[in-house]
């Protein structure tokens, strides 16, 4: 869709607009953190990163904005993603049957030796092809990995660098399951898939809201498109200087004041729900000149349940597994 078929105050219904279900495109300062510890591993040599989340983080927008990333400042290194939930293992035979799933393999027959050096052979493969020494694996909902499941990995880790490859891995798994978890495998596994850990946040202050919401902001519309997610929220408005990053002080204070001050972090996801509601609720006030303040924020949030998902994310997250770069 180009510039010439919208009109330029045309609004367009929320269930049409990306902001309702394309959020993955929207970069948060948690996610530039995370992925420059993320790129920091793969430059230094490390072997792993794991990433714990809390519930509301926005674990899985993160993954899939994150392999989008590294996609394009890392061109040459194949990324295997794999969502330990889909299955669980109850064999080494079917350990590496749901792994080669995972790649996409066709052949999925075989004893346990067969299934392994498949698996093995297909990473060494994917590399060579892409021509590099590097491949990355995605590990999401890592907290339900049995010690055995690791040590499955843990194997092929220990094949493909025989082949001169290596398997960078970053574990994505919820708090408070995740540590937990990993507090039950071994020294040997905890070294190779834990050798840095860090937490994925969410949104601590004004400033991180003002990221959200200029992206927001500034967001194309479509391809071709000069029109901004904003634009075609509250075009009228837009179109006499209205932002919303100019909402970040109210919301915030809105935030703070329905949690008592307890809002150490808003969960991402949360934040992205009550701008959700706050466009719906007042989308159709649209016009030249309009303004709000700090109430107008008070029934998105509560909408939201901003305050309830606060009191999940403090609950659930943990500072020893913080870092910070």
């Amino acid at each position: 869709m180009s510039t010439n078929d919208i009109d330029t105050f045309k609004r367009i219904p929320n269930h049409l607009h990306p902001l309702f279900k394309d959020v993955d495109a929207i970069g948060t300062a948690a996610l530039d953190e995370l992925f420059t510890m993320l790129c920091l591993a793969i430059d230094t040599g490390s072997k792993s990163l794991a990433i714990a989340a809390p519930t509301g983080a926005g674990k899985t927008c993160a993954i899939q904005r994150i392999t989008a990333e590294l996609a394009t400042v890392y061109p040459n290194v194949p990324v295997i993603i794999y969502n330990t939930l889909n299955f669980q293992a109850t064999s080494v035979r079917g350990f590496f049957i749901h792994f080669l799933e995972s790649l996409g393999h066709a052949v999925l027959s075989g004893e346990t030796g067969r299934l392994r050096s498949r698996v093995v052979n297909f990473i060494i493969d994917l590399a060579r092809q892409a021509g590099t020494s590097i491949v990355i694996l995605m590990v999401d909902e890592a907290q339900v990995m049995f010690p055995e499941d690791v040590n499955f990995l843990k194997d092929v880790f220990n094949e493909l660098q025989k082949g001169r490859v290596r398997l960078v891995t970053f574990m994505f798994g919820e708090l408070p399951g995740f540590p937990n978890m990993v507090a039950t495998w071994s020294d040997s596994v905890r070294a190779r898939f834990v050798a840095h850990r860090t937490v994925l946040r969410g949104v601590k202050n004004v400033e991180d809201l003002k990221r959200i919401l200029r992206e927001i902001d500034i967001a194309a519309f479509s391809v071709g498109s000069d029109r901004t997610w904003t634009s075609t929220l509250f075009p009228k408005a837009y179109a006499g200087g209205f932002r919303l990053v100019s909402q970040a002080e109210n919301f915030f204070a809105c935030v703070t004041r329905e949690t008592r001050g307890h809002a150490s972090e808003i969960p991402t996801r949360a934040a992205f729900n009550a701008i959700r509601a706050f466009v719906g609720m007042h989308g159709d006030k649209d016009a030249a000149g309009l303004s709000f303040t700090q109430e107008d924020w008070v029934a998105p949030v509560r909408w939201a349940e901003v305050a309830e998902a606060v009191a999940v994310f403090n609950r659930n997250s943990t500072q020893d597994w913080a870092l910070t770069i």
